[in-house]
């Protein structure tokens, strides 16, 4: 590992933002072990969030100038003529005053946040691809955001030396919707979860169940609070549901739902901060990961981190996880499949606290201290490959 000589892209992590994305890659990052300085891509507007929440002592930044206008011009002609051409150009532009110290200190380029920028090195890269929803779910994004993200993953694809996937499934995902010829260059590892979970071995349990979600359609809140529904007015029994996350777009339904069904026990708090949501997980009697699309579930992971049973969509990703511990499966897009499983597990005290109990034994599996070494091992084999 000695002869590793990393450079990171951080230039799109947004200090705004609360998601899988931020808390996959400064989850990885901050656990990296590596005998050589790290060299950070990041700009002014994020350098000192990354500093101060990614905190290593080996690491020296690159600032990556704001866009100018003839940047952005090229980056909206390249979207609206879904031209690669034009898209490389403003790429090679925007990084033209880093990409020769990149290829002088480093010998391996990673970036976490699923676009690989610059796309002209000399030396090996690698990018972690989270997803291509916008192929599996069209109808969730305009037209322009389907053909943008359509360029970024189409060159990144072509470009990387090595893709990194979280499941089987993305990786399965990518071939189908590219090329079998990229099966060589994609490797899955899987994503961690980080130890401010942690709990001790005391086992709670609450009186709600918790979905924590941006309100993002993929996350099929529709299907959970029909299922709250058909609860409630088949079986005469109120099922406490605290839903936590950004509102979003195409949200106004999930709001209606909730708006119009005021005699279910369903609150909607919004965005947290990480204090509340810790509570929040440890008063719950099970979390719910319900997703239509994911390319993993961090959830699940936080979910059994802090000693708490879960109820998950019977997705792909989701269902990888059943390799390593006890979940509870519900068909993706089914309420009445949903409301049948609530109400067949919510009272069975020895069987959640078994699955608690069970899943803990292989949560270290997880941890980000062992995911890193996973990250560091292919790194120095992808440099000397």
């Amino acid at each position: 590992m000695n002869d590793l000589k990393l450079g990171i892209n951080l230039v799109d992590l947004d200090p705004k933002y609360v998601g899988g994305i931020n808390t996959f890659a400064k989850g990885l990052i901050e656990k990296l072990k590596l005998k050589n300085k790290i060299l950070i891509l990041a700009t002014e507007k994020n350098y000192n969030y990354i500093k101060k929440h990614i905190n290593k002592k080996n690491y020296y930044f690159l600032i990556i100038k704001k866009k100018n206008f003839l940047i952005k011009l090229l980056r909206l002609l390249s979207i609206i003529l879904k031209s690669k051409f034009i898209y490389k150009t403003s790429v090679y532009i925007e990084y033209s005053n880093v990409t020769k110290e990149i290829n002088r200190d480093c010998n391996l380029f990673y970036c976490p946040l699923t676009n690989l920028r610059p796309l002209n090195l000399k030396i090996k890269t690698i990018t972690s691809i989270h997803d291509i929803q916008h192929l599996n779910l069209p109808e969730n994004f305009s037209l322009f955001e389907k053909n943008y993200r359509e360029l970024l993953h189409s060159t990144t694809i072509s470009n990387s030396s090595v893709i990194q996937a979280s499941s089987f499934f993305i990786k399965k995902n990518l071939i189908k919707f590219y090329s079998d010829k990229i099966k060589s260059k994609i490797i899955v590892i899987r994503e961690g979860v980080s130890q401010k979970f942690k709990r001790k071995n005391k086992i709670e349990l609450g009186n709600y169940i918790f979905f924590p979600a941006q309100l993002w359609p993929h996350k099929n809140h529709l299907v959970v609070l029909q299922a709250i529904k058909i609860i409630n007015q088949k079986n005469n029994i109120k099922i406490k549901l605290i839903m936590t996350g950004e509102n979003f777009k195409n949200s106004n339904k999930i709001l209606e739902f909730i708006n119009s069904n005021k005699q279910l026990n369903v609150k909607y708090l919004g965005k947290v901060n990480f204090d509340h949501l810790k509570e929040l997980y440890k008063n719950c009697r099970f979390v719910i990961s319900p997703s239509i699309y994911e390319s993993s579930s961090l959830v699940i992971l936080e979910s059994i981190k802090m000693n708490k049973p879960v109820i998950a969509s019977n997705t792909a990703p989701n269902v990888e996880l059943s390799k390593f511990f006890k979940i509870n499966y519900f068909e993706t897009k089914n309420a009445t499949s949903l409301a049948i499983l609530i109400l067949k597990i919510w009272n069975k005290d020895k069987l959640i606290k078994a699955q608690i109990k069970f899943n803990k034994k292989k949560i270290h599996l997880f941890s980000w201290d062992y995911i890193a070494k996973e990250y560091s091992k292919k790194f120095t084999k992808i440099i000397k490959n």
